[in-house]
């Protein structure tokens, strides 16, 4: 069994401070003119290593001032830090009381010590001196051990148990990507196939003369013709200027022409070509061989016509 002196500091006044037990400090870290009732103290929740021990702080300051408490805790003899402090302030008569208790691991039961650090209170900067901690051999206990009490875990200082593993699991995983984009870098990537240009001009023109060679005078035959020539001519517009006009009607791809303002287009006599053959499709008006040979012919020469204007768009 082990028992442990706590001893405790009472700064007191500025200038010199005794705290109980005889342990003596010199406050020389902050202005004279200050009084912050500093008193330090350690506690304890046992008194074997792997124990938890607090450095605990006392100290009263005007509420205009602010703490400025160490990002990291040093280590003292025989003790580990085990984080931030808990802060506990109060409002006392306009000024502020507050209680800072730094957590510690016991690793020790000899030579051990409580860290001395600076603690900064506005511009006042208070030495926080280092305090024994004594630890003793109080002898066997006189109860017999338990056992079925399980084994103590000791806190040591260095990385957590976890660490190695992901770090060895993260390395693991770099490799593998470095390896995966060598072996990447090593494959033939695929030729690329070549992109098939649509002669939409040429594709037409095989439809107008194929609809010369259907030419009859039956009457359900040229309407068919010029149902045929209506849907070719619309294929064309897609496919050479991007209009959208194979599911448009008339009405809807003649707005589209004269809003767009797509160069290369020849707009005169687009407009009569579909109107002519809306007026066919909708039985409007009969049609003949004749006509419809006639308007193979002014589609064809619209065509080049719209041919040559988009050659020239591009060679300038």
């Amino acid at each position: 069994m082990l028992w442990v002196l706590l001893l405790a500091l009472d700064a007191g006044p500025p200038g010199d401070a005794a705290g109980r037990d005889g342990a003596v400090v010199r406050d020389a870290g902050y202005s004279e003119a200050a009084d912050y009732g500093l008193q330090v103290a350690v506690e304890a929740e046992g008194a074997q290593p792997g124990d938890r021990v607090w450095l605990v702080l006392t100290l009263r300051y005007d509420k205009s001032l602010a703490i400025a408490v160490p990002e990291a805790m040093p280590e003292g003899r025989g003790l580990a830090p085990l984080g931030a402090p808990e802060r506990t302030p109060e409002e006392v008569e306009g000024s502020l009381s507050e209680t800072l208790r730094f957590p510690f691991v016991l690793l020790a039961n000899a030579n051990v010590e409580t860290p001395s650090f600076e603690l900064r209170v506005g511009e006042d900067v208070l030495n926080i001196p280092a305090l024994p901690v004594v630890v003793n051999d109080a002898g066997p206990s006189a109860e017999p051990p338990d056992p079925d009490l399980p084994g103590m875990v000791v806190y040591r200082p260095g990385p957590a148990p976890w660490i190695l593993p992901v770090v060895a699991l993260g390395i693991g995983i770099i490799l593998l990507v470095i390896l995966l984009r060598a072996y990447t870098a090593r494959t033939p990537a695929p030729a690329d196939e070549p992109e098939v240009v649509v002669d939409a001009a040429k594709e037409f023109r095989a439809v107008l003369d194929g609809l010369r060679r259907r030419l009859h005078d039956d009457p359900d035959v040229l309407r068919g013709c010029w149902f045929d020539l209506l849907a070719g001519l619309r294929v064309y517009l897609d496919r050479r200027f991007g209009l959208s006009a194979e599911r448009s009607t008339t009405e809807e791809l003649l707005a589209a022409l004269a809003a767009t303002r797509i160069v290369g287009i020849p707009r005169v006599g687009l407009s009569d070509l579909l109107r002519q053959a809306d007026a066919v499709r909708y039985a409007a008006e009969d049609s003949s061989r004749e006509a419809m040979a006639d308007l193979l012919d002014q589609v064809e020469v619209w065509v080049g016509t719209a041919e040559r204007a988009q050659a020239e768009l591009e060679r300038s």
